[in-house]
């Protein structure tokens, strides 16, 4: 994957150079909707060095948000627009990428507790036969199985036909269908299961079968399931007019030299379904997280049955996913939520039980593809978690 990977950037390295997309847009100033007084929290001057630190090591713009038992802290730093010299602020929009999953696990969990979906009940139940039985193990997969990971179906992203067509043409027409097309007849990874592989297809089915179910689209499953009970005013799906959202930047040669590619992402976005799709601000992904854990928006049931997490088989003492939450490993204390990254954008949101302690990060650059930018981030994550976790 990671030959794929470094093949794909060279060529999208070669494409962006000649493609004249790329959308310079100035971003607007913005307020956060609540009052914060970050002087008063324990960690402020730390967090604030922290986050100077790496925008000045090359990470463009950053914005953090931390909510502990001493409060709420949010924070940014950088650039939201290079080009325009514009400051990151903490109420600046950003793209969740597969941090979606999330959302979209939520309302499969609320459609099990109104009894329209059963999670162990096959995809095959709920897909149309056109589409199951064009899909390796669309005939066997559960619901369940869509949600954590375990059903064997192929990532379209990992197809060698989808990057051919997303680099030869960012710009294209890309659809639901399309994507399927890229998996449609090959063989699954596995039986169903049988082992884990993170595929991007299994919450585009079930972004289909949430629809099929309901018979409304999933833009109204959100809005009605998520976005209004929680009163969430900067968190979209397939929208981006919003004068606050960040420009994209992508790290072309690895040189730290870095390129906006925001019309790229933007065309993008509204072509993912399920897996991807959102825009919102920290602030708001904290909100939403916060609800989930604290049963506000699913059940202690469903909480319970999302934390049950899966294995690889070649590593079954390592918890890995839940349904659409992901496991994290910590030196200071385990934790879950999801992260998510594309060509122009990177984030994490994550909850840690044991120190009652929320992390959420975004960040305008993309690490999908590697770069040193990417040790970059990594390292900032792990320092962040050593700040806050460390002695909580």
């Amino acid at each position: 994957m990671k030959t794929l990977q470094k093949l794909i950037c060279i060529s999208l390295f070669a494409l962006l150079g000649n493609c004249k997309t790329a959308e310079i847009v100035p971003v607007s100033e913005c307020t956060l909707p609540i009052e914060t007084d970050n002087t008063s929290f324990p960690q402020n001057a730390a967090l604030l060095n922290l986050l100077k630190i790496y925008t000045q090591k090359g990470l463009p713009g950053l914005s953090v948000l931390v909510k502990t038992s001493n409060g709420l802290w949010i924070g940014a730093s950088g650039k939201a627009g290079i080009e325009e010299n514009q400051d990151m602020q903490p109420c600046h929009i950003h793209y969740l990428a597969s941090i979606a999953k999330t959302y979209t696990a939520v309302v499969i969990m609320k459609l099990v507790e109104t009894q329209k979906i059963d999670l162990d009940s096959p995809i095959s139940q709920y897909l149309d036969t056109n589409i199951y039985k064009k899909i390796g193990n669309g005939d066997k997969a559960t619901v369940r199985q869509l949600l954590n990971h375990t059903s064997g179906i192929r990532d379209y992203v990992s197809e060698i036909n989808y990057n051919t067509d997303i680099l030869n043409n960012p710009m294209a027409k890309y659809s639901t269908d399309k994507y399927l097309g890229y998996i449609y007849t090959k063989e699954p990874y596995f039986e169903p299961g049988t082992d884990y592989t993170y595929s991007n297809t299994n919450f585009l089915l079930l972004a289909l079968i949430a629809e099929k179910v309901t018979g409304k689209p999933l833009e109204s499953l959100y809005r009605d399931i998520v976005f209004e009970p929680l009163g969430l005013q900067q968190t979209y799906y397939h929208t981006l007019n919003q004068g606050n959202l960040v420009n994209s930047y992508f790290d072309r040669f690895g040189d730290g030299k870095l390129e906006n590619i925001s019309s790229i992402m933007k065309h993008l976005l509204p072509t993912y379904s399920g897996d991807d799709g959102i825009v919102a601000t920290p602030y708001d992904m904290y909100l939403f997280l916060d609800a989930l854990v604290t049963n506000k928006l699913v059940s202690e049931s469903s909480l319970m049955q999302m934390t049950a997490w899966v294995h690889t088989r070649k590593d079954p003492d390592r918890p890995e996913y839940g349904l659409g939450l992901t496991y994290m490993k910590s030196d200071y204390g385990d934790g879950f939520g999801h992260g998510g990254t594309a060509g122009g954008a990177s984030a994490k949101m994550y909850y840690f039980p044991d120190k009652q302690t929320y992390l959420i990060v975004c960040m305008n650059q993309g690490t999908f593809f590697y770069s040193p930018i990417q040790d970059v981030y990594d390292e900032f994550w792990l320092e962040l978690q050593k700040i806050m976790l460390a002695n909580q």
